[in-house]
């Protein structure tokens, strides 16, 4: 009721005194979220002190000067307060003169008439002194305001001393009345400390260490192992076939030679015998066998085991076909094709270092007429050997044959292979090193046993190539030690 009273209050007509002139106008409410009592004090204000002030003080005057009639707007309005402004308008219409006694006589009757439904003892209780009631409420308000003002937005002291200082403020008038022995509420100190990590993160009932605060993170993918690569395998040259066996001829045994001759005399007999080589196509698999669940809840997980399947599978045929013992299912390396350093015209050699190994050895293979393409593979300790190389002046030895990073002896590439023995060379035209995919990589899924029902799953990775030297190209190929060579051509 109180809330109504106030908005209907402010939102009628109400006299207001303007700087240029005396006139009626109409006020209209602005409804929001506010009180009830702060509405009813609103109207209340502008009833006692404008409304009445203005008709009373401005009396015949204010309506002598708008004649014939004084007349409240009602543009705006809703019904009930239309209603309201054409009583007052119904009691102002004069037809010559109004005197201030009746003007303060028909707007008073007509207040009193619209709002005679108010329950004053109603509003009366409202504005008591109950702690319940509106008055005690905001007087509550003021206090805390007043508080917060004087306090500045100052931090609360957490010192010992300022705790006990608040305590005795706070029950100074129960430490006046200790003598009659009334309780004294408990002093709780708060003894504030630096706070670290290390005693912040705890947990209860018993404090332990946090795993997850600071709030932890994991890095995407799966740091994979360092480990030795298949530098070999990925510069042998593959080709591809479907032909198991693989069957190649060889020429061999060529005897005669075309000489001139004169006319009509006996032209020289040549000839040469053919020879057949074959190869089956030699397979190389691993298989592993994880849970879905392992799979499922591991994020790149299915990635993470096909790489493993084509490192191991790739390093296999990268062995098998460097150092292989072609014993059985296994290939026949080029280790076991190549043959050693033989050469016998180089000699005499001052203090012959490495980089004047591999250069006999590439004169080995020219002189054999093996012309093509040639690579060197040797172990990273012995590259670094030949780069260390100085003088007795304590100077880098760079040989004339080689370039300015020591990389390229004589036009054939070094290559650091840590699949290369320490001391030893592997040198050759890796173009007569055949590799012919059968079967390229491939992976396969599926299960086996009772793997179904252990949410277990198989995957198998598998490769098959043939690979061979042509029995008349194996001497394009040396794989010596250091030491031998040095040897021969000191």
């Amino acid at each position: 009721m109180l809330f109504m009273a106030g908005k209907r209050l402010v939102s009628h007509a109400c006299l207001v005194k303007n700087g240029f002139r005396d006139r009626l106008t109409i006020l209209k409410a602005s409804y929001g979220p506010v009180p009830g009592l702060a509405l009813f004090v609103i109207g209340l204000v502008f009833f006692a002190g404008m409304l009445a002030a203005a008709v009373l003080t401005a009396g015949k005057s204010l309506l002598l000067a708008n004649a014939p009639a004084v007349r409240f707007k009602t543009d705006g309005l809703d019904a009930d307060k239309v209603k309201f402004i054409e009583d007052l308008n119904k009691r102002f219409e004069l037809v010559d003169v109004m005197d201030k006694a009746a003007v303060d006589l028909n707007v008073r009757q007509a207040v009193a008439d619209h709002f005679k439904d108010i329950d004053l003892n109603q509003i009366k209780e409202m504005l008591g002194d109950d702690p319940k009631s509106i008055r005690s409420i905001l007087k509550m308000h003021g206090a805390t305001l007043t508080e917060l003002k004087n306090r500045g937005g100052a931090p609360e002291d957490l010192s010992i001393r300022g705790q006990i200082a608040t305590w005795m403020e706070t029950n100074k008038e129960a430490i006046k009345d200790v003598k009659t022995r009334r309780a004294l509420p408990a002093l709780h100190i708060r003894a504030a400390v630096s706070m670290l990590e290390s005693t912040q993160f705890s947990s209860n009932p018993t404090p332990i260490v946090q795993p997850y605060l600071p709030r932890p993170g994991l890095q995407p993918g799966i740091v994979d192992l360092i480990r030795v690569m298949p530098t070999f395998w990925d510069y042998l040259t593959k080709g591809a076939t479907k032909l198991n066996p693989y069957i190649w001829v060889n020429k061999h045994n060529a005897q005669g030679a075309a000489t001139f001759t004169a006319e009509g005399a006996l032209k020289p007999l040549g000839s040469f015998e053919l020879e057949t080589e074959n190869s089956t196509p030699k397979k190389i698999t691993e298989r592993m066998k994880v849970s879905t669940e392992l799979l499922s809840d591991i994020d790149g997980m299915t990635s993470e085991v096909q790489n493993e399947l084509i490192y191991q599978v790739k390093t296999a045929a990268n062995a098998g076909s460097l150092t292989g013992t072609g014993v059985g299912v296994n290939p026949k390396g080029i280790t076991l094709y190549a043959a050693p350093y033989t050469l016998a015209s180089i000699t005499g050699v001052i203090a012959p270092n490495n980089a004047d190994a591999v250069r006999a050895a590439i004169a080995q293979l020219r002189v054999l007429n093996f012309n093509g393409a040639l690579t060197a593979f040797m172990n990273p300790a012995d590259v670094a050997t030949m780069d260390l190389e100085k003088s007795l002046q304590g100077q880098y030895v760079l040989p004339p044959f080689t370039t300015p990073n020591g990389r390229i002896i004589a036009a054939t590439p070094v290559v650091e292979d840590n699949n290369i023995a320490q001391g030893y060379l592997l040198i050759g035209d890796m173009s007569k090193y055949r590799v012919l995919m059968y079967e390229d990589f491939f992976l396969a899924w599926g299960w086996e046993n009772d793997d179904f029902t252990k949410n277990l799953t198989t995957v198998i990775g598998e490769m098959r190539f043939h690979q061979f030297v042509s029995d008349n190209h194996t001497a394009g190929f040396i794989y010596d030690t250091f030491a031998n060579i040095k040897a021969a051509i000191a």
